[in-house]
């Protein structure tokens, strides 16, 4: 039998009978007072009509339903391409000089150490190889290289096609691209969930704002406009949805982790334009980069672009 689609069209070209025709044709020669002789045995009329239903239902799975993409596929590809990650693991790959890639780190710290659970790390950029360092519990952090000769290693562009960073790479095999989006995952883990914004609504604001103004300030730092970058720093404390302390309410959430790399870069380069055209936001950084999730992923050398 050679079947594509569960199409009318197909069917008839279908040259050899289908599983229901063979089961149709006995009910369809032989019928008597409420009975059926099915393979020589009579059945009441309502069990075989059950027995075509179940055949039917089958037949239907059989052919239109599409496999998930799960764990074993997916990391069958990458171990091809010489993946060298535990797929039974959460897995974070990520480049520490980006802070989009940062985002997602601090909020995967506060989201573990808050639970107890201990994190590994590995290297996947140069050698491809991965140092282990802890034995159980919490992610696994792959760092790749993303230019120069060394960079993108095969398994990283089987699981990001763009050769993008960060990447949440799930123990079924699910990947999710884009920080953001990896963000609104991470606040649907277990609770306790130190992530879950205490207001939903001002996390959304800030993730509505936040995308313009990197673009005009990062304009601003390429020209060297210290004016411009000050406009922008000071429309968007104007535009901060809560009072605080933090930027979703009482207390850390993933607001902030979405807003810390971007502020230490400002912080670190132009400190006295955010003093002075943001004061409240430079107030939220100033408390907000003692949390141990952000001190935990802050790195020296970084790309200030974003």
């Amino acid at each position: 039998m050679h079947i594509r689609t569960h199409t009318h069209t197909e069917e008839r070209t279908i040259s050899s009978p289908t599983r229901q025709e063979t089961l149709m044709r006995p009910l369809q020669e032989k019928r008597s007072r409420g009975t059926l002789s099915l393979a020589g045995q009579k059945l009441p009329l309502s069990s075989v009509l059950h027995l075509l239903i179940l055949a039917l239902v089958h037949h239907t799975l059989a052919f239109t339903t599409s496999p998930p993409m799960t764990r074993t596929r997916m990391s069958a590809a990458a171990a091809a391409a010489g993946d060298p990650s535990d797929p039974s693991r959460l897995r974070l790959v990520t480049n520490k000089k980006c802070p989009f890639a940062q985002k997602a780190w601090i909020a995967l710290d506060a989201y573990y150490h808050s639970n107890g659970k201990s994190i590994q790390t590995g290297n996947g950029d140069i050698s491809g190889s991965t140092a282990i360092a802890a034995s159980s519990g919490g992610y696994e952090l792959l760092e790749v290289g993303l230019y120069g000769g060394n960079g993108k290693p095969g398994w990283f562009r089987e699981i990001s096609p763009k050769g993008q960073v960060p990447v949440l790479w799930l123990p079924s095999g699910r990947i999710i691209i884009e920080s953001d989006v990896i963000l609104d995952h991470l606040t649907t883990l277990p609770e306790p969930n130190p992530l879950i914004p205490p207001s939903h609504e001002a996390y959304r604001q800030w993730q509505a704002i936040l995308v313009p103004f990197l673009k005009t300030a990062r304009t601003a730092i390429e020209h060297g406009d210290d004016a411009s970058l000050f406009s922008a720093l000071s429309q968007l404390e104007e535009q901060i949805p809560t009072p605080g302390p933090f930027l979703a309410g009482a207390t850390f959430s993933v607001a902030d982790c979405s807003v810390l790399p971007f502020m230490q870069r400002l912080n670190d380069k132009y400190q006295e334009v955010v003093e002075k055209a943001a004061p409240s936001l430079n107030a939220w950084y100033a408390l907000a980069q003692k949390e141990r999730c952000f001190q935990a992923t802050r790195v020296g050398e970084y790309w200030m672009w974003w």
